[in-house]
């Protein structure tokens, strides 16, 4: 049994968000991957360090996630809607 997706606006308080140069790393030639690196940085409640975002692409549908410390959290909305800025719960 698969664990359940955890949302990372159901787990942290603040989620500061940027726009960052990094080309689609981790795609195949039809443009599909599990960890295609996004040109976005999230901080998590004030924290010192950023985390790349990432994007899982099957067919045509699309969720993007960070990793934090080992684990993938999940976003509702699409980081590309607010390309930088904060997010408060």
């Amino acid at each position: 049994m698969k664990p359940p997706i955890t949302y990372a606006e159901d787990v942290f308080d603040v989620i500061e968000s940027k726009q960052d140069d990094c080309p689609p790393i981790g795609q195949n030639a039809e443009g599909y991957g599990s960890k295609i690196h996004m040109p976005y940085l999230v901080r998590l409640n004030g924290k010192t360090r950023w985390h790349r975002v990432y994007s899982v692409i099957s067919r045509n549908v699309g969720s993007v996630y960070i990793i934090v410390m080992g684990k993938r959290y999940f976003f509702r909305h699409d980081p590309n809607l607010r390309l930088t800025g904060v997010w408060r719960k």
